[in-house]
C-alpha cells in the first residue's frame, strides 16, 4: 500500500517538531495523530513507537508533503542544549506550535512579541527588540542558545534585585509591561555578550592574572551595564561573574599543567577563546578592557585627536596589566595617541 498525503495540507512552521505538526495536521483533517498512526501500523506502513523514529518522521513528511529537511532541527549546538518551546503565536496564525530554533532568542522581531509564558506585545519597549537583534547577530551565530550557561548566568546577573526594583517599577509604569524578564532582557543580553567575549575571557580567565586586577576589570564592565543607584546591587552580579572566572582560571591552570586543551563542559565558555567574532559598530563602546577604550587598547580621543588624561592613564594601566611592567617602558608614547585619520603619502609608480 502506497502512503498518500492527507486531503488538506498544513504548513509546517520553521523549526516545528513532529509532535506539534502531527497534532495540527491531524486536526486540520478532522482526526487525531494517534488515530492516523494506528491506521498506518495496521497497514504495515509504520512499525516503531518512538517519537523520533525515522519511519515516523518519513511518514508524516509524506502525509504533509513536506521537505525532507522538516523535523531536523538540532537538539545540541556547540555543546549547548536547544529545548523545544512555544513558537510565536502570530507566526503560527493563532495556533499553538512547538519547535526548536537555535538562533532565536526570546523575542519575535517580526511581530515584536515576547516569547515567554504568556506571550506579550513589545511594541512599546524597543530596547527588547534591539537586544534580540544583538543576540542573533552575536550570540546566536556563535551557538549560544537560550538554555546555555551563558544565558542562564546572564539572566541571574540581570535579576530585578540586582538591577534595582526602582528601575523595574519605572519601566513597568512607562511601558505597561509587567513581565520582569522581558523588561530586563537588554541587560541579560549585555551580560551574555560580556562573558562570551573573546578579549574579555582571554584576560579575566588567565590563571596568571592578579585577582585584584581581575576584580577591578569585572567591576568596571558591570558598572557599564548596571549603574550604581540606591536600589541596585551591581556587586552581586560582579561576584557571580568572578566565581565563574575563578573556576575557568582553575581549569586553564590544570590544563596547562597536564598539557591538554582546557575543557569546561559545565560552563562551555572557554571555546569562545578560539573564535574571532566580526567587529560591529556597537562594540566600540563595549571593549573588553573597559569603557574609554574603543578597539582593544586604543584610547578614546577628543576633538583635537589626543587622548584625554584620564583615558590615557587608564590605557597605561591596562597595557601594564596585560603586557607587564617591563614591556610598558618600551612602548612609544605615540601608541597612546589617536588621530582622526592617518596621513598617507602617495608613492610614485616606477616606469
Amino acid at each position: 500500500m502506497k502512503l498518500e498525503p492527507l486531503p488538506l495540507r498544513t504548513r509546517a512552521h520553521r523549526g516545528e517538531d513532529i509532535d506539534s505538526y502531527s497534532r495540527r495536521h491531524a486536526i486540520r483533517n478532522f482526526s487525531t495523530a494517534a488515530h492516523i498512526e494506528s491506521a498506518l501500523r495496521r497497514h504495515s506502513l509504520l512499525s516503531g513507537y518512538s517519537r523520533v523514529d525515522s519511519d515516523r518522521l518519513a511518514a508524516w513528511r509524506k502525509l504533509g508533503e513536506l521537505h525532507e529537511k522538516a523535523f531536523t532541527a538540532p537538539e545540541m549546538v556547540h555543546g549547548n542544549t536547544v529545548e523545544t518551546r512555544a513558537l510565536c503565536a502570530r507566526c503560527a496564525r493563532g495556533e499553538r506550535a512547538m519547535g526548536r530554533i537555535p538562533e532565536l532568542g526570546m523575542v519575535c522581531v517580526r511581530h515584536r512579541r515576547w516569547l515567554g509564558s504568556p506571550q506579550i506585545d513589545l511594541h512599546g519597549y524597543p530596547p527588547a527588540i534591539v537586544a534580540e537583534r544583538r543576540y542573533r547577530a552575536h550570540l546566536g551565530l556563535n551557538g549560544v542558545t537560550n538554555e546555555s550557561f551563558a544565558m542562564r548566568c546572564a539572566q541571574g546577573c540581570a535579576s530585578p534585585g540586582i538591577v534595582g526594583w526602582a528601575e523595574v517599577r519605572r519601566r513597568q509604569a512607562e511601558t505597561g509591561i509587567q513581565d520582569e524578564s522581558a523588561l530586563l532582557y537588554p541587560e541579560q543580553i549585555k551580560f551574555a555578550r560580556l562573558i562570551t567575549r573573546r578579549s574579555f575571557l582571554a584576560v579575566t580567565s588567565d590563571p596568571d592574572v592578579d585577582p585584584d586586577a581581575r576584580q577591578a576589570l569585572v567591576a568596571r564592565e558591570v558598572a557599564a551595564i548596571i549603574p550604581e543607584t540606591e536600589s541596585s546591587e551591581p556587586w552581586r552580579a560582579q561576584q557571580r561573574i568572578l566565581d565563574v572566572l575563578h573556576q575557568l582560571a582553575a581549569i586553564r591552570r590544570k590544563a596547562r599543567y597536564i598539557g591538554t586543551p582546557p575543557d569546561d563542559p559545565d560552563y562551555n565558555l572557554l571555546r569562545h577563546l578560539a573564535t574571532t567574532p566580526e567587529p560591529s559598530p556597537d562594540d566600540q563602546t563595549e571593549a573588553a578592557v573597559g569603557p574609554g577604550l574603543s578597539n582593544g587598547f586604543e584610547p578614546e580621543a577628543d576633538q583635537q585627536g589626543s587622548a584625554r588624561p584620564e583615558v590615557r592613564e587608564a590605557a597605561q594601566e591596562q597595557l601594564q596589566f596585560v603586557f607587564g611592567e617591563d614591556t610598558l617602558t618600551s612602548i612609544p608614547r605615540g601608541m597612546l595617541t589617536t588621530v582622526d585619520a592617518p596621513s598617507r603619502t602617495p608613492t610614485r609608480r616606477r616606469s
